[in-house]
């Protein structure tokens, strides 16, 4: 039936007819690709903002301490008075003073003998007045602390100095809450147009160490062979143009000391641009990188980006079929979170 219908074509009929059909077929075929293999949701670039926000939600407490030292105190004076009050109640021992009207034995003067006894009753009555009983249980109240206890006691001052690491237990890579640093590249693919392509790995070491409002060092290792994105097939060309089995690892360092003006109230970022030195590929170069960093109760973050030209590095751009071309220009993420 078929070759009957097509028996009746002309020769050129039949090659428009199935060239056309053929590129049909790749372009279905190549749409297919970007939307099944290709195509992904880049994530966001990193925020230390959110990554915060994410810690208040979970932690509830935590990322609040300012608001939690001023809503004590109030509760703690009501309860302190009621306690030193009662000590003071056994004040009304005073009473017996009453033995004053002692001075009434007198009339027993009518025995001339007993004259020598009279002088006697009379100091008697002196004595009592002073020497009362009740006055010594009064010095009990001085016992309170001496006035060294109250200097601990204004401990608001924020007091982040000593080394902190990179704590990879916090949060999840699963929505990039945790620590971690990747990639983002612009990509041209056949037939789709330009894509940004993400790839990120939560495989991240490192130390930050800061004493009063500076930073006196900081190092970053990251372990590329771990770094995915949203395709496997995209991942096995990174892999290659890094040579990740020759060059597995990429280090990032502070160049110099950064002095802040002041530390931030907890939750409030602080921003800045350092200098630092970044090895990839068997490569290291200068690189300026800028941070945003704020702290909540015990965690340090920081986020940071920089650029990345592949052939400084001696990098050759991933090329594939459906991949026509990729920027020469990357951009380094990175989050991190720190604890001591």
């Amino acid at each position: 039936m078929i070759s009957q219908r097509f028996s009746g074509w002309s020769r050129r009929k039949k090659i428009l007819t199935f060239g056309a059909a053929g590129v049909v077929a790749v372009v279905v075929a190549v749409i297919l690709v970007w939307l099944l293999v290709w195509r992904g949701d880049a994530p966001p670039p990193p925020s230390v903002l959110e990554r915060s926000e994410a810690l208040t939600a979970t932690n509830g407490a935590p990322a609040g301490p300012a608001p939690a030292p001023t809503a004590e105190p109030p509760p703690a004076e009501p309860f302190s008075p009621p306690a030193v009050e009662p000590p003071a109640a056994p004040e009304p021992p005073p009473p017996p003073v009453d033995p004053p009207p002692a001075p009434e034995p007198p009339p027993p003067t009518d025995a001339a003998a007993p004259a020598a006894p009279e002088p006697g009753p009379d100091p008697e009555p002196e004595p009592p007045p002073a020497p009362t009983g009740p006055p010594p249980p009064e010095p009990a109240p001085p016992a309170p602390a001496d006035g060294s206890a109250e200097a601990p006691e204004p401990t608001g001052g924020v007091n982040l100095d000593g080394v902190w690491s990179v704590d990879t237990t916090l949060g999840s890579f699963a929505d990039y809450t945790s620590s971690w640093a990747g990639y983002r590249v612009g990509e041209e693919l056949s037939g789709i147009g330009t894509t940004e392509a993400v790839g990120r790995t939560p495989a991240v070491s490192g130390s930050l160490e800061i004493a009063g409002s500076t930073v006196l060092a900081a190092a970053v290792d990251v372990d590329l062979t771990t770094v995915v994105s949203d395709r496997p097939q995209r991942d096995g060309l990174v892999r290659r143009a890094l040579d990740t089995e020759q060059f597995p690892t990429a280090r990032f360092e502070l160049a110099e000391p950064v002095t802040f003006d002041a530390l931030p109230a907890a939750g409030e970022p602080v921003t800045a641009t350092v200098a630092g030195t970044f090895s990839a590929h068997g490569v290291s170069r200068p690189v300026q990188i800028s941070l945003e960093a704020t702290w909540v109760e015990g965690i340090v973050i920081v986020g940071g980006t920089f650029e990345l030209r592949f052939e400084d590095y001696g990098i050759s751009p991933p090329r594939a079929p459906v991949v026509l071309s990729v920027e020469d220009i990357a951009t380094v993420e990175l989050l991190l979170n720190f604890t001591r």
